[in-house]
């Protein structure tokens, strides 16, 4: 007869050996399940759609290349996958084309926009700048096929008439690019606007429709759109339907209007330019309270009356650009050592008062304009010395076979600083 106490110990046996069993059989599945995880294949990529493919062939067809254009779409062949092509992207579940980069190549169309763009339903990023549209009409219709665009740039496409209602509608926009060239001609030391007709191909007599609807709109560039039907309420259309806009450029627009103290209300504000316009009265003090604010350009103007001088104590600020407002007044400020200013212009402007010391803390400075026969000091010799080398080095650096081409003019009556004396040429990038 087995006693008790055998049988116990018996028992504790077999508990002891069902317990690591137990545990050696989740420890094999753990195992297993991250094997199979490790090794399991990724879901097959999704080729393009037959649909899409054909409405590129078609697309593809209408532009032609020349021995200047940067891309010549040669990959783009029937029976190949279009999502492999030139410039195009796809989804990966579905196939569907979501984006067309064709930005600077140099590709033509003789019969403008082919229709067959707006079958690309799914597009995202549409990207046409540089190429030539020919002069022809924006399309009227189509845009609004597009309802998930979020970036359009139809900059330099030699496009003309007024932007279409389409484009109104894509609430999922939030880059938006209609430039179109600036032609600037030479005049006595300086640069000037021709006159006459031709200067806007691109006419846009109702900003506050165009952006109504943009609410996510970041960046927005117009430059040489004729804005000149819009009156003084052009700012305030930003200001009421653009909160999250980020960058405005509206350069050469016929803008002929105040400048409006609502733009300070986009806090997101980071970059203006509103050059080479007939914008006219005050700068607003309150631009001064945007405070991510880094670049503020309203050279070439008729502005008036005191530049506010808070403004410049903005930390973020790296360029500022007044030039040839007339009747702008104001004296430069104190410096800070922690300012990151590249670009500071107020030549031909009512600017008078000492030229500060303090503007040797501007290490960063690139460009220095000023110019005016009211300022009363010259520049500090180190301030004058360190532009020109720094100028002279990042030229020679660029353009190492023109070290024959360079000059640095800090230009003023009565300054007695010297620097090399050769020619400058003009950089009309901004």
């Amino acid at each position: 007869m087995i006693s008790r106490s055998s049988h116990r110990q018996q028992l504790r046996l077999h508990l002891h050996l069902l317990v690591h069993l137990l545990l050696a059989s989740i420890q094999l599945s753990h195992s297993l399940g991250t094997f199979s995880n490790q090794t399991a294949t990724p879901p097959a990529k999704v080729p393009c759609r037959p649909d899409q493919a054909s409405a590129l062939l078609r697309l593809g067809r209408s532009f032609s290349s020349t021995n200047a254009s940067a891309c010549t779409l040669a990959s783009w062949r029937a029976g190949t996958d279009c999502c492999g092509w030139e410039g195009v992207a796809c989804a990966a579940a579905d196939g569907r084309v979501t984006a067309l980069d064709l930005g600077g190549c140099g590709l033509e169309s003789a019969a403008g926009l082919h229709p067959a763009l707006f079958d690309l339903t799914s597009l995202r990023h549409l990207d046409l700048s540089g190429n030539s549209l020919n002069e022809s009409q924006i399309p009227h219709a189509g845009f609004e096929r597009l309802t998930e665009l979020a970036h359009l740039n139809l900059s330099y496409s030699d496009f003309v008439g007024r932007i279409p209602d389409g484009i109104r509608r894509l609430s999922k926009l939030e880059s938006l690019d209609f430039t179109n060239w600036i032609y600037l001609v030479e005049g006595d030391n300086d640069y000037s606007l021709p006159l006459g007709e031709g200067r806007w191909p691109v006419v846009e007599p109702d900003i506050g429709s165009l952006v109504a609807n943009l609410s996510s709109l970041k960046e927005l560039y117009l430059d040489t759109v004729d804005l000149s039907g819009n009156g003084a309420a052009w700012c305030s259309a930003f200001a009421n339907s653009t909160p999250q806009l980020q960058a405005l450029s509206l350069r050469n627009t016929n803008l002929d209007a105040p400048i409006c103290g609502s733009l300070s209300l986009i806090h997101s504000l980071t970059k203006i330019n509103l050059k080479y316009n007939r914008l006219h009265g005050r700068i607003p003090e309150s631009l001064a309270d945007l405070p991510s604010l880094s670049v503020l350009r309203l050279g070439y103007n008729l502005l008036e009356g005191p530049f506010p001088s808070r403004i410049f104590q903005n930390k973020n600020l790296t360029v500022v650009d007044i030039s040839y407002n007339l009747k702008v007044s104001g004296v430069l400020p104190n410096f800070s050592s922690g300012s990151i200013l590249t670009e500071l212009v107020c030549s031909n402007t009512n600017f008078s008062g000492l030229i500060p010391s303090s503007i040797s803390n501007l290490k960063s400075l690139k460009k220095l304009g000023v110019a005016a026969a009211d300022f009363q000091q010259e520049l500090p010799s180190s301030l004058v010395l360190e532009l020109w080398l720094i100028w002279s080095s990042t030229f020679l650096h660029s353009y190492p076979d023109m070290g024959n081409l360079m000059e640095l003019v800090v230009n003023f009556p009565g300054h007695r600083n010297e620097v090399p004396k050769q020619r400058c040429d003009l950089d009309l990038s901004s």
